[in-house]
């Protein structure tokens, strides 16, 4: 009696799940409450704090103004259904002077959930979730999310709908298809890609069904029957670089229609014009060479209702071995600065009326029709009739 056992520790640590019993008398062992007088902060040092409470949660409440700081190397919560905190007003603070802050539930399948209704995430540089580190960046009030790891994505899952700028975009997915829906019923709102690079080198393109599914469509099938698409300049082009190629197969239609007006020109010639107005104008500009027609063509036929002219600055030439008719009751008229000249370099130049008579008249008065030759033959099997009067022609 009268002795003691001294315990001398830095710590001294009784594990009681009850009571502890100290000379015959029982001692509840509860846990403490600490409780500080400032209004400011509230510190508590330790390197390991730990709250337990096996029948509930542990609950931690703070002063309305002041700050709450646990210096440790651990703090650990541990409740029954879960450890809540609970801002009642303003926010939670979570800051890490040096190192990081850990939020993570210990047992496989658990999770750690953070509910509000905005979750701002202030990071310098990445994010890491599950291991794979996401780039967070700001410019302007723009935010950019990016997966840094090779081969990773960024998902966004929204069972609903997703909101941006708010403006709330339907997303769903049925068998693999996804559908996004842009609100506004299609009469006020559009989906819009900016900033995409261009490229000239362009082969496909996206395109909408009768059902507004998006499909991709090769741009070299859609080039057929007299145009074809440059891959290498992204273009559609008249005609083909290969003779044979992009055939028109079928009966086709152009109509120029008023103020319309289809031309084939070059820089200085003009090789083709038809007028909406029906007239027809080839070579009109330029001094190239016009040729109808071929050794080997077929009949070639003009007629009009008034007059066909035919002008040349130089000649006129009928090659030899070849006939011009002139119907009847038409007139051919030909017309040169100095004057008409028919001549046959060989051979002979014949006129023949099938029925009436062949003309040669001089239109102005003194004006002349002469025919000169080594030779004039003149067949007449009555007279020939010279400035009124008639010549009874006999063999001499």
């Amino acid at each position: 009696a009268g002795q003691e056992v001294d315990v001398t520790a830095a710590n001294v640590d009784i594990n009681a799940t009850t009571n502890v019993t100290v000379d015959g008398a029982s001692i509840a062992m509860t846990a403490p409450t600490m409780t500080s007088t400032s209004s400011t902060s509230n510190t508590i040092n330790a390197l390991t704090l730990t709250l337990n409470d096996n029948a509930g949660n542990a609950t931690g409440v703070g002063n309305t103004t002041g700050t709450l700081t646990m210096n440790g190397s651990t703090v650990s919560t541990t409740g029954a259904s879960g450890v809540t905190t609970t801002a009642t007003t303003g926010n939670i603070g979570m800051t890490a002077t040096a190192g990081s802050i850990n939020l993570t539930a210990s047992t496989a399948g658990q999770e750690v959930d953070v509910t509000a209704a905005n979750v701002d995430i202030n990071a310098a540089t990445n994010v890491t979730v599950d291991g794979t580190s996401i780039a967070l960046t700001s410019t302007n009030g723009n935010t950019t999310v990016t997966a840094t790891g090779a081969g990773t994505d960024v998902t966004i899952t929204a069972t609903d709908a997703v909101t941006v700028g708010g403006a709330s975009m339907a997303l769903s997915s049925t068998d693999g298809d996804v559908t996004i829906t842009v609100p506004g019923g299609g009469t006020s709102n559009d989906l819009v890609l900016k900033n995409i690079d261009n490229t000239t080198a362009a082969v496909n393109m996206l395109t909408l069904d009768g059902s507004d599914n998006v499909r991709k469509k090769s741009l070299l099938s859609m080039a057929n029957e007299g145009l074809v698409y440059d891959a290498v300049e992204g273009q559609f082009k008249l005609g083909s670089t290969t003779d044979g190629e992009n055939a028109i197969t079928s009966s086709r239609f152009v109509r120029t229609g008023t103020g319309g007006t289809l031309t084939f020109n070059t820089s200085g010639s003009t090789q083709l014009v038809l007028n909406n107005n029906g007239n027809v104008g080839i070579s009109t500009t330029g001094a190239g060479t016009t040729t109808i027609g071929s050794a080997a063509a077929g009949a070639i036929s003009g007629q009009s209702v008034s007059t066909i002219g035919l002008s040349a600055g130089t000649a006129m030439i009928a090659e030899a071995g070849t006939s011009m008719t002139n119907t009847a009751g038409t007139t051919v008229t030909t017309t040169a600065g100095t004057g008409v000249s028919t001549t046959a370099t060989t051979g002979n130049i014949g006129m023949t009326a099938t029925a009436g008579s062949i003309n040669l008249t001089a239109a102005t008065a003194g004006q002349e029709v002469d025919v000169t030759a080594a030779n004039v033959d003149i067949n007449a099997t009555t007279n020939v009739t010279v400035d009124g009067a008639s010549i009874a022609m006999t063999a001499p």
